[in-house]
């Protein structure tokens, strides 16, 4: 067969494909330390844990362990400070799980430790990446088929594969699960399909497993239980048509159930295993916050905005109206669907998903998404010859505009997690860092947000910055007295000087609300020393664990230094008035101002 014979739609499919596949073997992400990293290392812990060091309750982590097992076996202690979790389930330690094990017999013959964690380990998961987005394009190319015709099934695929921020999650950064989601929910749509033209008893029990893996995945993508119920509803009528085709086939839902409830087992076992219970919250304080998503903020916001960073989802908007005329059968499931998905999304205490491109934990949900997109498109070419070549230009355009922002955010250019409108005009179109970027930016407060509460503004909280990320500053304790460096007592930091001169002046500069480093005016960093009773002292080149500090606003514009050891910096009056970082809470012993010079 000639590549002509395909079709448009399947040679959109294959380009985007070899695309991908191009673009990880030029990236050669398993040859660096972030594939089982981050994220990912809560997801595939289960697998070494089980399979090599037989030890699911995960005791055997310890500092015995070589550094690179050690760096990425990370498990929560749990509240009671007994045992050890997961934070994340173990749904994508199954997906990855035939991988593991070829990864594991090529590593018993000598392709590198069999540790767990070796290069070939990193490997076979990059490969299992590129496997379950393969699988989820092609139930993606199915489902479009089925509904339009093949030059828009074609274009929906390059819009959905290229101009998304699936291609990042693709390529670039594998340590979260979404590539997994996409195929999840790719197939699971697809068997949607299938199973309301034909009810039978196999495509049950595949939903119901489906659904399971889903759950295991990502716990909250479960609402995509949804989309089958909703499916072909969108009047009184179809309603009550629905209702009926449920009942009858009560023993068809029963199996989706009941194989639900198998795939979840595992874990449910797992947990009891690790805690006692069968049922256990692995994110321990962080929560949703369901009265107050962050709605507006999560789809338009500069921060992370789902439109502003993946701008071709806007194009579901017209494609619902579309839809809604033409698609009845899907159209009210998406809708309902998205719309519950975006308040769940945004209803997470960190809304916008801590380091990231875009929103990522849409990206499953683009599976259902293609929908509407295809039928934006299919109804724009099907209008005049000007409205065929505006979505056709207007597709490649914003697959253009997906690409060049990845580039962007793999130099940090579009920054992770502290974007503003400001920051987006300056970088817009450039791939250099531009004057005033980093004044530009403005850092999420992590400590109030996971609170429930409304986060800080950076340069309002640290006013003595004047509006950047460093000044330089003084320091004046509650004695009334200012802090320099004694250079005759090992540079210990005393708060005995009445005036402020060069000794006097550190510059201090804050990356974070929980990230501060002191410079002095020696060209030391401030750290404390263990040893010396959390004495601070101005001595390093470096700034590393020891060398960073929390800046905490207190009331009348005081503020309080929390060290490392997450101790409280004080002056000690019966010890030549030597810094300290010994108070476990705040009084006016520990409150400083802090002086812009």
């Amino acid at each position: 067969m000639r590549l002509k014979d395909l079709g448009f739609s399947k040679l959109s499919l294959l380009f985007v494909l070899l695309f991908i596949w191009s673009a990880l073997l030029i990236n050669k992400q398993w040859e660096t330390k972030n594939v089982i990293a981050s994220d990912m290392n809560s997801y595939y812990i289960y697998l070494p844990a089980a399979f090599i060091y037989h030890d699911l309750t995960f005791k055997y982590i310890n500092n015995n362990l070589p550094e690179e097992v050690l760096r990425s076996s990370w498990a929560m202690i749990t509240e009671d400070g007994k045992h050890r979790v997961s934070k994340t389930s173990c749904g994508v330690a199954i997906m990855i799980a035939p991988f593991f094990f070829m990864a594991k017999i090529l590593s018993h013959n000598g392709f590198g430790p069999a540790n767990g964690y070796s290069t070939v380990f990193a490997l076979f998961v990059c490969l299992s990446f590129y496997f379950y987005l393969l699988i989820g394009l092609i139930y993606l190319h199915k489902i479009l088929k089925y509904f339009f015709d093949d030059i828009t099934t074609g274009l929906t695929i390059i819009a959905i594969g290229l101009g998304t921020n699936l291609y990042f999650y693709s390529t670039y950064s594998l340590n979260t699960p979404h590539a997994f989601c996409f195929c999840l929910f790719s197939i699971f749509a697809w068997k949607t399909i299938q199973w309301h033209n034909r009810q039978t008893r196999i495509t049950s029990i595949i939903m119901g497993l489906l659904l399971g893996l889903i759950t295991l995945v990502r716990p909250n993508d479960i609402i995509i239980f949804l989309f089958p119920i909703l499916y072909g509803i969108y009047d009184k009528k179809t309603f009550i048509e629905k209702m009926k085709l449920l009942t009858k086939n009560w023993v068809n839902i029963l199996l989706v159930v009941i194989f639900f409830i198998i795939t979840i087992i595992p874990q449910l076992i797992i947990w009891k295993y690790q805690t006692g219970y069968f049922l256990y919250y692995s994110y321990q304080k962080e929560r949703f916050y369901f009265n107050h998503p962050h709605i507006i903020d999560g789809l338009f916001g500069f921060r992370k905005g789902l439109f502003i960073y993946t701008p071709i989802l806007l194009l579901i908007i017209p494609g619902f109206i579309f839809a809604w005329k033409k698609r009845q059968g899907f159209a009210f499931a998406i809708v309902i669907f998205f719309l519950l998905n975006c308040y769940i999304i945004f209803s997470w205490w960190s809304w916008w998903y801590g380091a990231s491109f875009g929103i990522r934990p849409m990206i499953g949900c683009y599976a259902l998404l293609a929908l509407p997109i295809g039928c934006c498109i299919q109804e724009l070419r099907n209008k005049n010859k000007i409205l065929k070549y505006f979505i056709v230009i207007t597709v490649f355009l914003l697959v253009s505009l997906n690409q060049f922002q990845t580039l962007q955010s793999q130099t940090n250019l579009l920054h992770y997690s502290e974007m503003t409108f400001k920051s987006y005009k300056l970088i817009f179109g450039k791939l250099n860092y531009p004057k005033g970027w980093e004044e530009s930016l403005t850092p999420n407060d992590n400590e109030m947000a996971v609170k429930g509460l409304p986060e800080r503004n950076f340069y309002e909280t640290f006013y003595f910055l004047k509006g950047k990320r460093e000044n330089n500053v003084a320091l004046k304790a509650f004695n009334g007295k200012y802090v320099s460096v004694d250079t005759v007592r090992n540079n210990f930091l005393i708060a005995k000087s009445s005036n402020v001169n060069s000794s006097e002046i550190f510059k201090m500069r804050i990356i974070g609300f929980e990230d501060c480093k002191i410079l002095s005016s020696y060209n030391k960093y401030v750290s404390f020393e263990t040893l010396e009773e959390g004495r601070l002292v101005a001595d390093r080149d470096n700034a590393v664990n020891w060398e960073r500090f929390t800046i905490e606003k207190m009331p009348n514009n005081k503020f309080a230094i929390k060290a490392d050891n997450g101790k409280y910096v004080k002056p000690n009056l019966q010890n030549k008035s030597i810094l300290e970082a010994t108070s476990n809470t705040i009084t006016d012993k520990e409150l400083f101002e802090i002086i812009p010079q």
